[in-house]
């Protein structure tokens, strides 16, 4: 093998090797842990519902209303700054755009719409 072949080869292993370490010790600026409560108001034509949606850190987690004394299992997942949790024994999902602690988007249920924002 030539010099200038081997001289390369070792340095795009050297650039790869690199490249891994900084993947590895280096966390994406979009993650972050969503795990924990997350609480909100849901203004309905009947009035505010306060909602809690508990996230564990494997994408499940619990969905209450405490005023309806409810409880439900839910489902969640994030891609970047996006948050959807589904919580399908209600056939509900709340989608939004995580900031912070905050979570700013909308709440659909059976084909309702209604704005909600969430707070850690």
């Amino acid at each position: 093998m030539n010099r200038f072949l081997r001289g390369s080869l070792y340095h795009f292993g050297i650039a790869v090797l690199f490249s891994g370490l900084l993947q590895v010790v280096v966390p994406s600026a979009h993650s972050q842990d969503l795990s924990g409560a997350w609480k909100g108001n849901l203004s309905t034509p009947q009035g505010t519902l306060p909602l809690e949606f508990d996230l564990n850190a494997g994408g499940g987690g619990t969905a209450k209303s405490p005023s309806q004394n409810f409880t439900s299992r839910l489902e969640y997942s994030s891609s970047g700054s996006q948050l959807t949790i589904r919580v399908p024994s209600v056939n509900g999902t709340f989608s939004g755009t995580v900031s912070g602690n905050q979570a700013t988007g909308t709440w659909t249920q059976n084909g309702m719409s209604l704005p909600l924002t969430l707070s850690k």
